[in-house]
């Protein structure tokens, strides 16, 4: 701003009164001014919502400038995201003016928990700027939109310390204490290893990954043991399934038998075995599929007969 005192006055040889105290009321002004624009120091009051700060130095609400700064230490947490400071000097208040961080057009609004307490923050009046900002104090030393504390949400690549190996904290784990954590698949050390899935299990082509022991060995049914016709069993071992059973035959036609539960890949073979002393008739398998198989038996065979079997397939 440019200086108001008119250095001709007074006149040479014709001082007057009003011409003087105009020089004084024009040097008191811009050394006020001058003082606002410096920093002045306070500790706030008030609520998280409208802080107030007082100073000793002159600071008149008809006279606040645009430019003024003033550096404040928090008193209390504030939870607002348009929280202001009303400045009190001499008797006198600049009014709430809204406290905006810098660097966006119109000033970023601030998220519950920017202002904390005891932390020391420079001020600076804008009356009407350039980016948008009006009538309002810029948070100097602020992040321009800076990640709110608590749940946030970063962008870009954050980064921080790499926790030492076997670090077992809440400390943040970087993406190298993980690689350094990790061993390879040949390694006999502790570390992080992928479990297989259902469907890699019966694949049973994978061998990357680990098998829990509910699915190295898990047994499909609950009637394991079988005593009467219709009864089956079945457990799966790595993708290897194995059923059996206990069924009648009734007929010396194509007969189908149903597992309980059909392969998921299909059935290998079948094998059976008649309950009857002194039998030398066997039952001939026609065919066998992932849901059933279809015997035939021999001429010689009549009426019910039992027979157990054992199915494998994957």
């Amino acid at each position: 701003m440019s200086s108001q005192i008119i250095e001709t006055n007074p006149t040479s040889g014709s001082a007057t009164t009003s011409s003087v105290r105009d020089n004084f009321g024009f040097a008191k002004k811009e050394i006020n001014d001058l003082q606002k624009i410096s920093t002045m120091f306070s500790r706030t009051a008030g609520s998280g919502s409208a802080y107030t700060a007082s100073f000793t130095d002159q600071f008149e609400t008809d006279a606040l400038v645009d430019g003024a700064r003033v550096t404040v230490e928090i008193h209390t947490i504030s939870t607002s995201t348009t929280p202001t400071l009303t400045v009190t000097a001499g008797g006198t208040g600049t009014g709430a003016k809204t406290i905006v961080k810098a660097g966006s057009a119109g000033g970023s609004a601030l998220v519950a928990g920017d202002l904390k307490e005891d932390a020391i923050i420079d001020l600076m009046y804008v009356a009407s700027g350039g980016d948008g900002i009006t009538d309002k104090w810029v948070w100097l030393n602020s992040v321009s939109d800076s990640a709110n504390l608590v749940s946030p949400a970063l962008s870009g690549t954050p980064t921080a310390p790499t926790a030492a190996e076997d670090t077992n904290t809440t400390q943040i784990a970087t993406t190298a204490f993980v690689q350094a954590a990790t061993p390879d698949a040949s390694a006999s050390v502790k570390g992080i290893a992928e479990l297989a899935t259902a469907a890699e299990v019966i694949a049973g082509t994978d061998a990357s990954r680990i098998l829990t022991p509910e699915n190295l060995l898990r047994v499909a049914v609950s009637n394991a043991a079988v005593s009467s016709a219709g009864d089956q069993g079945s457990i799966e071992i790595a993708g290897v399934v194995i059923k059996w059973g206990l069924e009648d035959t009734t007929t010396i036609n194509d007969e189908t038998f149903t597992f309980d539960t059909a392969f998921p890949n299909g059935c290998s073979c079948v094998v059976t075995q008649r309950i009857k002393s002194g039998a030398t008739s066997i039952l001939g398998l026609v065919s066998v599929s992932a849901a059933n198989f279809v015997l035939n038996r021999a001429d010689g065979i009549s009426g019910t007969e039992s027979f157990y079997f054992i199915a494998i397939g994957r």
